[in-house]
């Protein structure tokens, strides 16, 4: 999936892959500044539901995945 992001000014975001039942498959950071696609890699997940969450100081988002 590709995660398309704009931010204002350059920021450090930690991005969480987690499975529905609550646990954290994957976590990673990425600096990200001004316009960014983020592509990440589900290849290695069964199919099923699971969650991104983007953190960083001033808050947090989550989407839902669905992999079929």
């Amino acid at each position: 999936i590709n995660i398309d992001l704009e931010v204002a000014e350059s920021t450090d975001l930690v991005f969480e892959i987690i499975h529905i039942d609550g646990r954290i498959l994957s976590t990673f950071t990425k600096t990200v500044n001004g316009n960014e696609i983020i592509p990440i890699d589900l290849e290695q997940y069964s199919p099923g539901v699971y969650f991104v969450k983007l953190k960083n100081e001033t808050g947090q988002a989550s989407r839902k995945v669905i992999k079929f």
